[in-house]
């Protein structure tokens, strides 16, 4: 799909599932059945799926061959930090959330989680802004050789 239609298409609808299943959970309750939580994460990693390898080929066929190397070391190395710097950040919301309410109930920790998935939302919404000012094809990438 990369090669016929390019990033930008499956990064509008990669996104479009994320911010979709993101939005799907900002109204937790301790009723909220499993298979619609289930549901919720199958289209959640559907969406990663359309944005994790042809991010990672867009980014890679930018550089020339001879730094493709240090780009995949890079690439890396900027995605461990990423995901560990994203769990920080997540864990700190909820857990001052958390400190906040009642913990006495399930309630307590859907509230907690309903306000980190609010802000979960908001950050899918800003990366689906940035989607549309992804180049649309591989010759609007700058890329010397």
């Amino acid at each position: 799909m990369f090669d016929k239609y390019g990033a930008k298409p499956l990064f509008i609808v990669g996104m479009s599932l994320i911010t979709l299943s993101m939005w799907a959970v900002i109204d937790l309750s301790s009723s909220t059945s499993y298979v619609y939580l289930l549901v919720r994460t199958i289209i959640l990693r559907i969406g990663l799926a359309f944005i994790t390898m042809p991010l990672n080929t867009a980014a890679l066929n930018a550089l020339p061959r001879e730094l493709a190397s240090h780009g995949s070391a890079i690439n890396n190395t900027i995605r461990q930090l990423a995901g560990a710097i994203g769990t920080a950040v997540i864990v700190t919301i909820y857990s001052i959330q958390l400190t906040n309410v009642s913990i006495e109930t399930n309630e307590g920790y859907a509230t907690a989680a309903n306000t980190t998935y609010f802000f979960m939302f908001v950050v899918t919404l800003i990366a689906f802004i940035i989607v549309w000012f992804v180049p649309k094809n591989k010759s609007a990438v700058f890329r010397k050789e």
